[in-house]
């Protein structure tokens, strides 16, 4: 998550101040949650108390945190190999030639394929 993805909301309340969270980034219904912290003396801890309700919460989430925790791919990542160069062009900006002969058995096996 990128850093102005988390909103708070801080708002003075009797005996301090209280602050809301929310991480309209997240999955499904995460993204709608609101969480609220303690009342305190201090702002930025009303802030940081929230911060840590939501965090419990999150990390008590069994599908959450597999998501989470799962392999991350590369942001250059390509199903290709290609690295961003565009499928079968090569160094030089040529594009790869096929012959159409192969191009059509290709198609035919994929389609007798049983995947």
């Amino acid at each position: 998550m990128e850093k102005n993805e988390v909103m708070y909301e801080t708002h003075q309340v009797v005996g301090g101040y209280q602050s809301t969270v929310r991480m309209p980034g997240l999955p499904d219904e995460w993204g709608a949650q609101i969480w609220a912290g303690e009342v305190t003396l201090k702002k930025q801890d009303s802030e940081q108390s929230a911060a840590q309700i939501a965090l419990d919460a999150l990390r008590a989430d069994p599908g959450l945190m597999a998501a989470h925790n799962a392999p991350q791919k590369p942001k250059n990542w390509s199903p290709h190999g290609c690295k961003g160069r565009g499928r079968g062009v090569l160094k030089g900006g040529k594009g790869l030639q096929v012959d159409p002969s192969f191009a059509n058995q290709w198609n035919a096996a994929a389609a007798a394929a049983p995947w």
